[in-house]
Formats: C-alpha cells, structure tokens, sequence
C-alpha cells in the first residue's frame, strides 16, 4: 500500500479477488448447485440466481460461501459457525466492494481495510479449522489440493 497511488482500492480489489477464486477454486458453479439442492431446497431463491440474458442459474457468493463452510457435505443440521462465517465472508466481500470505489487515500479507509483483512483471515479459519472437523479425511484432502492456501 506504500507504493500505489491509490493503495485501498488496489489492495481491496486483490482482497475480493482473493475471496473470489477462493470460492471459485474450492468448488464449481456445478458442484455448489448441486449442493444447494441437496442441502439447502428450502433456500434455493436465495442460494442461487439467474443472470440477465441468460437461462442457467448460478450460484450466489451467499451459496458458493455456504458449501465452502460446509466442505460440499450433507447438511443434517445447520451449523451456526458455518452460517455466520458464510455470511461474514460475504458482508466482508461486499464491503470492500464499496470501499474500492470510494477510495479517497485518507487514513480511516486504510485502518477500514486492515479491519477487512482480519475479518477475512477469521472468516476463513472458523471454516477451515471448525467448519471442516467433521469432514472425512479423503474429501478433505481433495478440498485442501484444490485450495493450497488451506494445506
């Protein structure tokens, strides 16, 4: 942040990048649909979505977060770590969303954003380290290949 011209912007961009192919990586647009159907049919509206011009749905950052949280497992019974930490995630995401364009280089914003990138790190070890106990050690090996970040 030092160097750049306009350092919260660029480093919340590489933050939503960073979330993004975390969710991309970790599972495909077809494996989180698939979940969400198997796991959540109540919640499919909310889950997923249909982009204009076109006819596939798509799973929402919401869903794609949920079936990270979740390590693609069946779900017999909710779990509230895994809820909170998915929805954080993706609040966290949208965040740093408007707090790319609203770049004004003051000194707040920078503490703003050191304050995303903690909330990132926790989302993402309440995931990692809760969420996945539970998973069978051959999917989660799978899981963790796909995300070296995680290994």
């Amino acid at each position: 942040m030092k160097y750049s011209a306009d350092p919260v912007s660029q480093a919340a961009n590489s933050l939503i990048e960073l979330i993004d192919r975390l969710l991309r990586d970790a599972f495909s647009d077809e494996e989180v649909l698939a979940w969400i159907q198997d796991a959540f049919p109540g919640r499919i509206k909310a889950l997923t979505y249909v982009p204009a011009g076109r006819s596939a749905m798509l799973p929402t950052k919401l869903g794609q977060a949920l079936c990270l949280a979740y390590g693609a497992q069946q779900v017999t019974d909710p779990s509230l770590i895994n809820e909170t930490a998915a929805v954080a995630l993706t609040t966290v995401r949208r965040q740093l969303q408007a707090l790319k364009h609203a770049d004004t280089g003051s000194p707040a914003e920078s503490l703003q954003l050191v304050g995303y990138l903690s909330a990132i790190e926790g989302c993402l070890l309440l995931m990692i380290r809760l969420g996945w106990s539970s998973i069978p050690d051959d999917q989660l090996n799978m899981l963790r290949s796909r995300l070296p970040v995680a290994a």
